[in-house]
């Protein structure tokens, strides 16, 4: 073998002692015997005094941006959210030393609301002398302005001139999981002004689920947006998509004050001038003498800025119009004056015909923007025309199409008022004339008449400028 060859051989590995190997291999399951013995020992002390971050631990940890709120929690941090704002907080008379009180606060955070919290009305007099006080618990739901209404808070003798709200715990503001579903209020209707306030309305569940106690808080304003009037009811249960009626009632007359009536009336009258309205007396024609005195005195009430204009009838109407709508009150006056029961045949009582030419005018471009449209009807008989084409003897034909088209009007948002003169009128037709039992009016006699003219005169006044607000809360849901 030459040299090369022999310089090319790998030299070989040096031996390790059999005993160092021992050793080295017992020094390793030494080291996994003190991890294992660590571990056992170290992680269920590491679980014993180590705590996850919660939302109520008291301690600012995990992704909170505050102590316990922000971030994961459902606590939202001050920071977070915008304080409410209490717009007014008033009293309203409701009885002799019996007042309620109602505060309208406006949420301004979106999805933030809070679920309990403490609030006290406190009521002052005139000296400033604390005279009652009344505490409660309400929850404040999330982007909603609402009123909290705390009513029957006697106060004794005294006359309370002020009063204050305001929440008396800390508002513990929450992330809004689930909203509040969604409630609509239709068909309002103010009603009996003069005597005992009444407000129906239809409350309807619009959500896809069964929702339970339900307040609901109707608060009145006037011509300047000052609350003169609230009320509160509760529903119990609405099934999902289910419409409920609901009624709000004072037992006294708001205090109105001045200027409660801006928005103008458009106002057309529907005066009887059958064969019957002479049956008083011939010369002059009674009672159609005194009805037309009345409703001069009733255009004498109306503003400058009101329309009215008048329509009468006997077998037909007149066509056109007696008088169109017109701000000229006087020339109206005349008009008025001029009616007369022809003599030539026999003049019959056409309901229907009447309203449906008052209708024409009400929908016509003679009416006033936003103005609140009017039909007083005057009657002293029985409906007894048209006569049904198909069927002469059909005595109810005459009545059922007057209350077609004074359903035609309603639908329209025109408001009907009747006045039945005398005794031989039917009531209860007339009543469903009316758009409310309340706007249809009993004349004993011809004195009667104008004292009715400005009760309605009056209350046009009232229901066309009145703005009602209805908000409804949930307090629970099914």
């Amino acid at each position: 073998m030459d040299s090369n060859s022999l310089s090319s051989t790998p030299a070989p590995k040096p031996s390790v002692p059999s005993n160092e190997w021992a050793r080295q291999k017992k020094t390793a399951y030494v080291i996994i015997i003190c991890a294992v013995l660590f571990l056992l020992a170290f992680v269920p002390v590491a679980f014993l005094y180590f705590e996850t971050p919660t939302c109520f631990d008291g301690k600012k940890n995990g992704t909170e941006m505050g102590t316990d709120c922000g971030g994961k929690c459902a606590i939202l941090c001050a920071a977070e959210v915008l304080e409410p704002i209490i717009l007014w907080e008033r009293t309203f008379k409701v009885t002799e030393g019996v007042y309620s009180a109602v505060a309208y606060v406006e949420n301004p955070n979106i999805s933030a609301l809070v679920s309990r919290v403490h609030y006290v009305f406190k009521l002052y007099d005139a000296n400033n002398e604390l005279i009652a006080e009344r505490p409660g618990v309400t929850f404040i739901p999330a982007k909603k302005t609402f009123g909290i209404f705390e009513g029957a808070v006697s106060v004794g003798e005294a006359v309370p001139t002020r009063v204050t709200f305001e929440f008396s715990s800390r508002l513990v503001w929450e992330k809004e999981i689930t909203p509040e579903p969604p409630l609509s209020v239709s068909n309002i209707v103010l009603s009996k002004t003069d005597t005992k306030p009444r407000i129906d309305a239809q409350l309807s569940n619009d959500s896809i689920r069964p929702v339970s106690n339900v307040e609901a808080v109707a608060i009145i304003f006037d011509s300047d947006g000052i609350a003169i009037g609230a009320s509160r009811t509760f529903i119990d249960y609405l099934e999902k998509a289910q419409t409920a009626n609901i009624t709000f009632t004072w037992p006294e007359p708001f205090d109105t004050g001045l200027g409660f009536c801006n928005v103008p009336v458009d106002t057309m009258l529907v005066i009887d001038r059958s064969g019957s309205m002479d049956d008083d007396g011939l010369s002059p024609p009674e009672p159609l003498t005194s009805v037309k005195s009345a409703a001069e005195s009733f255009v004498e009430r109306l503003q400058d800025r009101d329309q009215v204009g008048l329509v009468s009838f006997a077998t037909s109407a007149s066509r056109p119009a007696d008088s169109f709508l017109t701000h000229d009150f006087e020339a109206l006056k005349g008009i008025i004056g001029s009616v007369f029961i022809r003599s030539d045949s026999v003049q019959n009582t056409n309901i229907k015909d009447g309203m449906e030419e008052a209708y024409k005018e009400l929908t016509s471009a003679h009416t006033q923007a936003d103005s609140s449209k009017i039909i007083v009807v005057l009657t002293d008989g029985i409906a007894t025309h048209p006569q049904n084409p198909r069927n002469a003897a059909d005595e109810t034909y005459p009545e059922t199409e007057a209350l077609k088209t004074a359903q035609k009007a309603k639908d329209k948002g025109i408001q009907i008022f009747a006045i039945g003169l005398g005794n031989n009128v039917n009531q209860a037709f007339l009543q469903k004339l009316a758009s409310q039992s309340d706007q249809y009016f009993f004349a004993p006699d011809r004195n009667a008449v104008e004292g009715i003219y400005k009760r309605i005169a009056t209350a046009l006044c009232r229901k066309g400028p009145t703005v009602i607000t209805i908000i409804p809360r949930v307090f629970g849901d099914e």
